[in-house]
């Protein structure tokens, strides 16, 4: 499956402020490993540090969201894309609404290496905006 394409897709018609960016920045990144999770989903790991849990990043994610409480009053700014689970948490939660989450992942090269390994279109049409 091409998630990468299939996210670029997404990106284009909701975030094409980040498209540009994307690829001019992502070369300038060191490239994060992809590695298979002992659940069997890719986590991160970026000169020998992991980015998630090495063993279930998904039920990692689902207890740090599963401690927030979301009003949709509030305005939510996220430190860190990753791999998104704590993002796709968000929003099986409630928590992500388009007008009030912006994410912050100061490295182009682990945002394209999740776009690379996962289907991430419920955080992407959900999320106001992604900065790099």
């Amino acid at each position: 499956m091409d998630y990468y394409a299939r996210n670029l897709k997404l990106i284009r018609r909701y975030h094409p402020y980040l498209l540009e960016q994307l690829s001019r920045e992502a070369a300038a990144h060191a490239v994060p490993e992809v590695l298979e999770s002992k659940s069997g989903v890719p986590t991160l790991r970026l000169q020998g540090r992991f980015f998630h849990s090495a063993y279930d990043p998904v039920r990692e994610a689902r207890e740090i969201v599963a401690g927030m409480r979301f009003s949709r009053k509030s305005n939510i700014v996220v430190l860190g894309f990753g791999m998104g689970y704590h993002l796709d948490e968000m929003v099986a939660a409630g928590g992500i609404d388009a007008h009030m989450v912006v994410v912050v992942e100061a490295d182009a090269g682990v945002l394209k290496a999740a776009l690379c390994s996962r289907d991430l279109s419920a955080v992407l049409k959900r999320t106001a905006r992604i900065c790099l």
